[in-house]
C-alpha cells in the first residue's frame, strides 16, 4: 500500500446553491480590487441560496450587518386604497424610499394596515357575527393581502426582501436577521397593525417606529370632525397616550391616528415615535434619515 500526504478533495455537484455562490464569489474576487471574500459576509448570506446571497454579490459590496440599524414603519391602509388617485405613482415612490434606505445601511420592517377593504369587509360580516376575535381576523386577512402588494412591488423593485409574509412577531424578527426588508400584516385579533408595528419596534430593538398615516401629524382632536383642531410638532409620549386615551383594544374595523395599546406599550419602552402623513412618501423618507419633516415627533 502506498502512503501518500495528499487529501483528496471532496466533490461538490455543480447544482449546490452554496457551491454556486462559492464560485461566483471567487470570479468577483478575481476582478475586483476589492477582494470579496466569504468571510466578509455573514454566515446566513454564505450560506443561502444564491438568490438570497446575490444583492450583496451583484452590488459589489459588502453591507456591515453587525452596526446595521432597524427602522419599522407602519403603513395605514388608507395609503392602498384603490379609489386614491396616483397610487401606482406612490408605490413606486415607496420602493424607492425603501431601496434608499437599505443601500445606507439600514433594516426595515413594514406593517401594512388593511384600510378600506378591512372596513368594508368587518361591516359585511356585523350582522351575521357577533364575535369581535372574528371581525378581527376579517381585518387581517385584508392586511396581509395589502402586504403582498407592497411586497411584491419591493421584490420587482430589486429590494432584498423576505419571501414570507409572516403572521407573528416573532417570526418577523427571525425574518429581519436573515433580509434587508420584511413585510407583514396583522397577526392575531385585538391587535392592531399600529401595535404590530410598535411591538415589532421594540423586539428588534429598532431606534424607532414611524406611523405613516393619512393626516399630516397628531391633533387634539379629530380635525375630520373639527378643523380648528390644535396640531402638534412635537409631544412626549405620556401626552400622546392622554390624547389617544387609555391603553384599551378598540373595535374590529374602528380607526385613530395611533393606535392607543401601542402607544401604552411604547410609553413602557421608551420607543420614538414619528407620526406622518404617508401619503407623501418624501416626508416618509425624511423621517427615516433623521432629516426634518413635516409632522409630530413622539419621545419619551
Amino acid at each position: 500500500m502506498t502512503v501518500t500526504n495528499s487529501v483528496p478533495m471532496p466533490f461538490i455537484a455543480e447544482s449546490s446553491s452554496s457551491d454556486f455562490f462559492s464560485r461566483s464569489l471567487r470570479c468577483c474576487c478575481a476582478i475586483s480590487s476589492d477582494m470579496l471574500l466569504l468571510r466578509d459576509l455573514p454566515s446566513w448570506a454564505a450560506f443561502q441560496p444564491f438568490s438570497a446571497s446575490r444583492a450583496y454579490v451583484l452590488k459589489g459590496k459588502v453591507p456591515n450587518l453587525w452596526s446595521m440599524a432597524t427602522v419599522v414603519v407602519a403603513l395605514g391602509g388608507s395609503l392602498l386604497r384603490p379609489e386614491v388617485e396616483g397610487r401606482q405613482t406612490w408605490l413606486q415612490g415607496m420602493v424607492e424610499v425603501i431601496v434608499s434606505r437599505v443601500e445606507s445601511g439600514s433594516k426595515v420592517a413594514l406593517v401594512v394596515g388593511g384600510g378600506a377593504p378591512a372596513r368594508e369587509g368587518i361591516e359585511l360580516a356585523k350582522p351575521f357575527i357577533e364575535d369581535v376575535s372574528h371581525l378581527d381576523r376579517i381585518g387581517i386577512a385584508a392586511t396581509r393581502l395589502n402586504a403582498t402588494i407592497v411586497r411584491e412591488a419591493l421584490s420587482e423593485g430589486g429590494v432584498a426582501v423576505s419571501a414570507k409574509i409572516p403572521e407573528s412577531i416573532g417570526e418577523a424578527v427571525l425574518e429581519l436577521e436573515k433580509w434587508d426588508v420584511v413585510v407583514m400584516g396583522g397577526t392575531e385579533p385585538g391587535h392592531t397593525t399600529d401595535a404590530v408595528a410598535i411591538r415589532l419596534a421594540i423586539q428588534s430593538e429598532a431606534e424607532k417606529c414611524v406611523i405613516a398615516t393619512n393626516v399630516s401629524r397628531v391633533y387634539a382632536e379629530d380635525p375630520r370632525h373639527n378643523p380648528e383642531a390644535k396640531s402638534f410638532d412635537e409631544l412626549t409620549l405620556s401626552e400622546l397616550q392622554e390624547i389617544v386615551g387609555p391603553p384599551e383594544h378598540a373595535e374590529a374595523g374602528s380607526s385613530q391616528v395611533v393606535d392607543p395599546v401601542g402607544v401604552g406599550e411604547a410609553l413602557e419602552h421608551g420607543l420614538n415615535l414619528d407620526v406622518l402623513d404617508g401619503r407623501d412618501t418624501e416626508v416618509i423618507n425624511k423621517s427615516l434619515q433623521g432629516e426634518n419633516f413635516e409632522g409630530t415627533r413622539v419621545r419619551g
